[in-house]
């Protein structure tokens, strides 16, 4: 045998280990249920009828992660009710959860993701055209929070911190926005 044939023997026998590691996403009473009030949400005539469906989707969800932490699934619709909802930050750190536990989710979050993004954006662009600077930069910044894969968002927020005084921010966000544009160059 080889030096490395014991390394290599090693490895194959560690694969199964961390593929079964991986659980894979799975229906639950949480998930139907999220399911369930989000398509409620979705479909809802009226705006506080929406806003109970979304309510109790919060709660299930909120119950599936603590009974059903490693069900990527959970987080997943957890991540679009906080999306309904309006809360990028939240929406945010679930689907990141989801996509660790399952990176597969990565293909169905990235347009969930692109599509608040450019509600936020064209959130900011309004308040701009409306000269509230402190909107258009609050809902910039929830455009970058939410999707990391567009620069014009952190170009005006750069702009905005540019003409706000903060230098090193404006510089951060133009540099993150060049990382962004060459990257995809």
């Amino acid at each position: 045998m080889t030096r490395s044939a014991p390394m290599v023997l090693g490895l194959a026998l560690a694969m199964p280990a961390a593929a079964q590691a991986q659980k894979e996403p799975s229906n639950t009473l949480h998930t139907r249920s999220m399911t369930l009030y989000l398509t409620e949400a979705r479909n809802a005539a009226h705006p506080d009828d929406k806003a109970s469906s979304l309510q109790k989707a919060l709660e299930v969800g909120l119950e599936g992660t603590q009974k059903d932490a490693d069900n990527p699934q959970v987080w997943f619709l957890l991540g679009q009710v906080h999306l309904e909802k309006g809360n990028l930050i939240a929406a945010d750190s679930a689907l990141d959860r989801a996509e660790a536990l399952w990176p597969e989710y990565r293909q169905e979050s990235t347009p969930l993701r692109e599509t608040a993004w450019v509600t936020a954006y064209n959130q900011g662009v309004h308040a701009l055209q409306s000269d509230d600077h402190a909107a258009a930069r609050a809902a910039f910044q929830r455009a970058v929070d939410i999707f990391d894969g567009r620069p014009e968002a952190l170009i005006s927020l750069a702009q905005l911190q540019a003409n706000a005084g903060e230098a090193a921010a404006a510089a951060q966000s133009y540099r993150k926005a060049l990382e962004i544009v060459r990257g995809a160059g």
